[in-house]
């Protein structure tokens, strides 16, 4: 065996070398290790979670649910492709739905749950919900006892394409997940972010129970 601190040949319980107690010296690699194992857990900061190998690994392992069908951005493209009028609808479409945003035009939906989990289990359960529906985290802002996950929800044959904020924040021994997604330029969105949010929290909700948290979220409409 190779010594910890110097490397030399033949250390045993000691190093012959330089002395180094090799036991105390493997419990201590031991603790670091145990150590970064839990912390990830415990963290509310994305880069680290992400970093993980272990989140890394289950988040590579997913499948997103379902085949995706024909989006209103597909729609839009083949349009454009046969469209004599000369410019691009789906340009177009792109410029003016953040003036109907600005306008207030525009379906807001809200919905939260407590998690009985540690933070960094909470944040794995919400960006695996995210991969499983194939929503692309579009931007992180990190702050030191919260983390919002934005994320662009697609726009669909009968409704514009949104956006959806899934917010993290540390609640004593809790952690809130707050969702709140906007469908550009319409009153009504048929459902579509209802039934969205209740399908990423019965993801999470499921997440979590893999992970060994039985404690279901609970769940309230904002």
């Amino acid at each position: 065996m190779y010594c910890f601190q110097c490397g030399a040949a033949g250390a045993v319980a000691f190093c012959p070398a330089c002395g180094q107690d090799q036991l105390a010296s493997r419990r201590s690699v031991a603790n670091e290790t145990n150590t970064a194992s839990i912390h990830w857990t415990d963290s509310i900061d994305y880069e680290t979670i992400i970093a993980h190998p272990d989140v890394r690994s289950r988040l590579g392992a997913i499948r997103p649910c379902g085949m995706r069908g024909l989006s209103g951005e597909d729609l839009l493209s083949i349009f454009d492709a046969v469209s004599p009028i000369g410019f691009s609808l789906g340009k177009l479409t792109t410029a003016i739905l953040p003036i109907y945003d600005k306008l207030g035009i525009k379906t807001d939906y809200q919905s939260e749950a407590l998690c009985d989990a540690p933070t960094g289990r909470v944040m794995l359960a919400v960006l695996s919900s995210l991969a499983i529906k194939s929503l692309a985290i579009a931007e992180v802002q990190q702050g030191e006892t919260q983390c919002l996950l934005i994320s662009d929800i697609p726009a669909g044959l009968i409704t514009n394409r949104g956006r959806m904020n899934i917010l993290l924040e540390k609640e004593n021994a809790l952690v809130r997940v707050s969702m709140a997604s906007t469908i550009s330029a319409q009153w009504y969105d048929w459902g579509k972010s209802k039934n969205l949010q209740q399908s990423l929290f019965d993801e999470i909700r499921r997440e979590l129970l893999d992970q060994g948290f039985g404690q279901e979220p609970a769940q309230r409409i904002a």
